[in-house]
């Protein structure tokens, strides 16, 4: 299977950032575009520990994202490979466009919590 990121359905929008992605062999595949001082904090509250608990796999193609655990932070640059961890909180410290693979889900669960905390921000 092969398709352009950009050629993805959008599965998700919000204030200036959107999720494009479809589910390939159990996975879902995602292009993530954020702009710059996005906090994903906010969206992940209710979760265990208010933390994503969704593990990523990816590219970044610009940007840049800090990503904080309990104990340490991630700093993930444009043309850098990555691999996030369960237990953690994305922000973007750049406009940042990402692709992105997660367990199917893993990724459902996750974004069932985002989307019931963006309609509960808007």
């Amino acid at each position: 299977m092969e398709m352009k990121p950009e050629s993805l359905p959008i599965i998700f929008e919000g204030a200036g950032w959107s999720i494009r992605g479809t589910e390939w062999g159990g996975m879902m595949v995602g292009l993530y575009t954020f702009p710059a001082g996005t906090d994903m904090k906010p969206l992940l509250a209710g979760m265990p520990d208010d933390l994503c608990q969704c593990p990523h796999w990816g590219y970044v193609l610009k940007g840049r994202i800090r990503i904080s655990y309990r104990d340490h932070d991630q700093v993930i640059s444009s043309g850098e490979l990555f691999y996030a961890e369960p237990g953690h909180s994305p922000y973007f410290e750049e406009d940042t466009q990402l692709i992105e693979f997660d367990p199917k889900e893993a990724w459902y669960t996750m974004m069932a919590g985002v989307s019931k905390n963006s309609a509960g921000l808007q």
